[in-house]
């Protein structure tokens, strides 16, 4: 256990930590690209995901076992690395937020990081364009408003439960629609929609009452006024009127 606090030691008094072929970069590095997360996604993740191997490092016995889980974790993190723009200090991720949190709620320090762009070369102005421009944010807020990019949280931490985002997540692992890799903030996209003016019968739903959100989401995801979103998947209902 003692290497273990030595390792974390180690990690949280470094921004960047080289470890396999991806830096480790520190929690508090990471500025967040969107306004809100799916709390119950943070959970799913934390719970579900990471936390077996955490738990593994943490119950070893014996300092071959604890190195064993370490390593372990480590492959782990690599695996599901997050993406991000650099800029000096900073990294921006454009995906694995929810992941970071995840890692958050464990006192993990760092997280792996895959450099998609550096861009720490340019100006704030440009660094702003450019986010925006090549969709590395997404500034709708849950109120239906497009915010500042200036306004984003500043830090994991920070970010706002949006139930919405945990049924995007929900919907995608039960298939209703098509996970395109490579598409940024595609669950958001869906959240949006599933909040929007024209779908009010979620209104008022339980954020955990999965009954009804399967009753009342699927159908509207299926929906011809659904068939925009990206990864849409119609229902056999509506097939011959998208292709009419």
């Amino acid at each position: 256990m003692n290497s273990l606090l030595t390792f974390l030691y180690i990690l949280t008094t470094t921004s960047i930590v080289f470890g396999h072929h991806l830096p480790r970069v520190s929690l508090r590095a990471l500025r967040p690209t969107q306004f809100h997360v799916g709390v119950s996604e943070d959970r799913r993740k934390a719970d579900k995901k990471l936390g077996p191997f955490v738990w593994e490092v943490l119950l070893a016995g014996g300092d071959e076992a604890e190195k064993k889980a370490q390593g372990k974790l480590d492959d782990y993190l690599e695996e599901e690395h997050v993406n991000a723009i650099k800029r000096g200090t900073l990294y921006y991720p454009f995906n694995g937020q929810h992941f970071s949190r995840a890692a958050d709620s464990f006192d993990l320090p760092s997280v792996a990081v895959k450099v998609e762009h550096d861009w720490s070369h340019l100006s704030d102005d440009q660094f702003e364009a450019a986010m925006i421009e090549q969709g590395y944010v997404f500034l709708w807020g849950i109120d239906g408003t497009l915010k500042k990019f200036q306004d984003l949280p500043r830090d994991i931490r920070d970010m706002t439960d949006d139930p919405y985002r945990s049924w995007a997540a929900w919907l995608r692992r039960k298939k209703e629609y098509t996970k395109i890799h490579g598409f940024r903030f595609q669950e958001n996209l869906l959240a949006r929609f599933l909040r929007s003016p024209t779908e009010l019968a979620l209104s008022g739903t339980d954020p955990d009452n999965w009954k009804a959100i399967r009753e009342l989401a699927i159908p509207i995801v299926h929906s011809k006024a659904a068939s925009h979103l990206p990864g849409f998947i119609p229902a056999k209902s509506c097939v011959q009127s998208l292709v009419l």
